[in-house]
């Protein structure tokens, strides 16, 4: 019913709006409390009106998982329905550290492993941003350990950092594999990587040998100081956007801008 579609992009635009009153219909208007507000904030984000449809993009669907533990009901195609029940399996996982791993974390560095565990349960890939210094590659590197059964890793970082994740990899992640790729190491045959292989390149050879590099299916990817591609148009971002991987995750200390193509 396009007039239906039209009253919820209305009542949708109002929480966007911060308005806590919206005319229901002709008859009255309803006053939002403040924890329906916040939680309908989340999934409005990502709402739009096509034609007679709602859609809602992919990455927003966590908040309407939100709604539902509130007890919200919903009346969506079994895809959607199917994603939720995902989310909801994936916020239920409690990792534990991947044996293997050399150690500590701090209770917001078990949480970010946790997260990016979680995350990779239901979608194809995420961003960790946090300030810089705070362990955003140990963090990583728990992640790659906990994926590696699943097949070789990329680590895609500037050149000034590779050789630090060859370092930390071997101290906190000795299981794993890790190979700098540049020079003679180069040569190496991606078709004969297997699981627990993690290798870590440049943004700039990943330009130069993008065709080799996204021939293999990668289990995961790491775009580490990932404010490196934040311009989409941008010919290393294109690079990055052309490799396959099942599951990616962007590591960045940048503040990032308000702007949704970033």
């Amino acid at each position: 019913d396009p007039a239906l579609i039209e009253r919820y992009m209305k009542f949708f635009a109002a929480v966007r709006d911060g308005r806590r009153y919206v005319q229901a219909d002709e008859a009255g208007w309803v006053r939002l409390e403040d924890g329906l507000v916040e939680g309908l904030t989340r999934a409005a984000a990502g709402l739009y009106g096509e034609g007679d449809v709602l859609i809602v993009t992919p990455v927003h669907a966590a908040a309407f998982a939100g709604l539902a533990e509130g007890g919200a009901t919903f009346e969506a195609p079994d895809r959607f329905m199917s994603l939720l029940d995902d989310i909801r399996a994936a916020l239920a996982l409690d990792p534990p550290l991947p044996e293997g791993f050399c150690g500590d974390l701090r209770d917001y560095q078990r949480d970010g492993f946790r997260w990016m565990v979680r995350l990779a349960a239901w979608t194809d890939g995420g961003c960790l941003a946090d300030d810089m210094g705070l362990g955003k590659t140990i963090q990583a590197l728990a992640l790659l350990l906990h994926r590696a059964p699943r097949g070789p890793a990329l680590v895609v970082a500037p050149t000034s950092v590779g050789f630090n994740w060859l370092r930390e990899s071997e101290r906190f992640a000795p299981p794993l594999k890790t190979t700098l790729y540049r020079g003679h190491e180069r040569r190496i045959s991606l078709n004969e990587l297997g699981a627990g292989d993690v290798v870590v390149t440049s943004y700039e050879l990943l330009l130069r040998d993008k065709a080799s590099l996204g021939a293999v299916p990668w289990s995961t990817l790491v775009l580490d100081e990932a404010q490196a591609i934040k311009n989409p148009r941008a010919r290393r971002s294109v690079a990055a956007a052309g490799l396959q991987a099942e599951f990616r995750i962007a590591l960045t200390g940048t503040p990032m801008e308000n702007r949704l193509g970033e």
